[in-house]
């Protein structure tokens, strides 16, 4: 299975329909990639693309030099150059390669001598290329955000869209009915994970790069979940005891009601309500180990008395 094919279908919806949510469509095709190199590398490939888009677009209209061609090509030429830009460790030879495959097989006729010859023509040209400077091309952002964060920050802002642009960190949840801070954050980088951080919170890690969670070990034995800072400190003002009883109204899909239940060290009785994915919590909550979590249907104006303890709305 070709991980750059695999890539090309994610970024060709996306060029069609411009509204597709990337993450979905990657959940969708990862589980489905045997080597865990090739599902990295497919990440990667699809939110490095999208993340320069405007820089791939203006080099690859200056290599067409007004030549017309079609979606297809214009995505795997988006591939390409990425690659070219990303992946020094790959050779220039492997990747054209690659790609023309993919291009005999994604369009009709001669086309991919067309996807050889500009590849290559990139690659002749690439030190000479003189990419614009400016924040719009240089970071792919829309000329609405630079004009109205230039007034706002008067000499940081090229600091600032600097860091806007940069691989943002995935924020994971320590289960800490199982291990600690410190002994995961050990583990995963023994797993490979390049760099981790400690968060806000006890609770909180945050890995750098484009890791296929699920793959980790780590993962698969419930030693964290992956959940945002912003909702974590939700759970935090909370400030649910062991043995209480919880309401977590709106819960799905679930992430706040696993924290509350995980602060609660799985003692006591947490109704999640509103979950429209009872497998998804089932899984869960054996991956974690947890088992106080109820998922119920409930209507707040139809009970007066007060069963709970707290309540999150």
């Amino acid at each position: 299975m070709n991980p750059r094919l695999e890539a090309f279908n994610i970024l060709f919806r996306f060029y069609r329909t411009k509204d597709i949510n990337l993450k979905d469509e990657l959940d969708d095709v990862l589980p489905k990639i045997p080597k865990k190199e090739d599902r990295t590398l497919i990440t990667h490939i699809v939110y490095g693309v999208v993340r320069y888009l405007a820089k791939l677009k203006w080099i690859t209209e200056r290599l067409l030099q007004g030549k017309k061609t079609s979606p297809k090509i214009e995505v795997l030429l988006w591939i390409g150059i990425y690659s070219f830009l990303e992946f020094d460790r790959v050779p220039s030879y492997a990747t054209v390669y690659e790609i023309v495959e993919i291009a005999k097989k994604v369009e009709k006729g001669r086309a991919y001598n067309f996807v050889n010859a500009l590849l290559r023509k990139f690659l002749r040209e690439k030190d000479t290329i003189d990419i614009p400077q400016t924040p719009e091309i240089q970071y792919s952002l829309p000329s609405w955000f630079v004009k109205r964060w230039k007034k706002r920050l008067p000499g940081e802002w090229d600091d600032f869209f600097s860091a806007n642009n940069r691989v943002p960190p995935l924020s994971i949840r320590v289960n800490t009915l199982k291990i600690t801070t410190y002994e995961l954050k050990k583990i995963l980088l023994q797993e490979g994970v390049g760099k981790v951080e400690e968060g806000r919170w006890h609770d909180v890690l945050k890995i750098y790069g484009y890791p296929y969670i699920k793959d980790l070990w780590s993962y698969k034995m419930g030693y964290f979940t992956v959940q945002d800072e912003g909702a974590m400190w939700v759970s935090h003002v909370l400030s649910p005891n062991p043995g209480e009883t919880v309401l977590d109204l709106c819960s799905s899909p679930g992430g706040k009601a696993f924290h509350i239940a995980t602060l609660m060290s799985n003692k006591g009785l947490v109704y999640a309500v509103d979950i429209k994915d009872d497998v998804l919590i089932k899984e869960t909550k054996e991956r974690l180990g947890i088992d106080i979590i109820k998922p119920i249907r409930f209507d707040l104006r139809k009970h007066k008395d007060n069963f709970y303890d707290r309540m999150l709305e």
